[in-house]
């Protein structure tokens, strides 16, 4: 517990630097990159504090990355999971249905994303009856 505690202090603290740099020069490449990778360690973070159970942790580092590179479509997940672990199931929903079809990291298509954090997630012991309803969904055409 102690090391994800710390891995969120650091990952905030790296997070608000790479945001600030990004602000104070808003054409430099270098500092968009950095700061879509500050808020990808800390989407990373957000689906490594499901595991132990720590939703509330993961939902705030979900909502820190993602305000910080609101274009990383991926991110969403993260903060879907959380809500769905919270029993925010409807909002949880809402998030898992807007982006199907939508290409997030690695060029890999959003339903396919889900499917595997659901795997992961289920290897890891946690379940969720949504988890079930979404793949259903996601195995129906649009």
């Amino acid at each position: 517990l102690k090391k994800f505690e710390d891995a969120l202090a650091y990952d905030e603290d790296d997070l608000a630097i790479f945001v600030r740099l990004a602000k104070l020069d808003k054409d430099s490449e270098d500092a968009k990159n950095d700061l879509v990778e500050a808020a990808g360690h800390m989407g990373n973070l957000a689906f490594e504090l499901l595991l132990p159970k720590k939703f509330e942790k993961s939902l705030e580092a979900s909502d820190r990355a993602i305000a910080a590179a609101p274009g990383l479509v991926w991110l969403t997940t993260n903060r879907a999971h959380a809500l769905m672990f919270l029993g925010r199931v409807e909002e949880a929903r809402t998030l898992y249905r807007a982006h199907r079809g939508e290409k997030t990291q690695d060029d890999k298509i959003w339903e396919d994303v889900i499917r595997e954090y659901f795997a992961a997630l289920r290897k890891a012991g946690l379940g969720n009856p949504l988890m079930d309803e979404i793949e259903r969904t996601f195995a129906k055409k649009h």
